[in-house]
């Protein structure tokens, strides 16, 4: 596996909304999934995939940023809970994978 380097997590995290962003630094909300990948490959980002420590928390993330961003559109499904606010991305919260520590959601990549 190829690591990142400082200018592309700087590149990600610039790309990053700053609602999401901002929601990341306070709780234990983890960025994954194609966002970076086709941010740094130049790509095109279909959705923006957090994951967290547990189901529960990840249901009571989701509502605070569909109340936070008055979204009345989302999907639930046995993997995500995702919210849809175009022109914005789709947020999935990822419910079916918990992760409590970065390094264990990274490692659980296959790219």
């Amino acid at each position: 596996m190829t690591k990142l380097t400082n200018i592309d997590l700087q590149f990600v995290v610039s790309r990053i909304p700053s609602d999401v962003r901002e929601m990341m630094t306070i709780l234990p909300l983890f960025l994954g999934g194609g966002f970076i990948r086709e941010t740094i490959a130049g790509g095109q980002v279909k959705d923006i995939d957090l994951c967290g420590p547990s189901k529960d928390a990840l249901i009571v993330m989701a509502e605070t940023m569909r109340q936070k961003r008055g979204i009345d559109k989302s999907w639930n499904s046995e993997n995500a809970i995702t919210l849809f606010n175009p022109p914005r991305l789709p947020l999935q919260f990822i419910t079916r994978w918990c992760f409590d520590d970065p390094v264990k959601l990274v490692e659980s990549f296959d790219f």
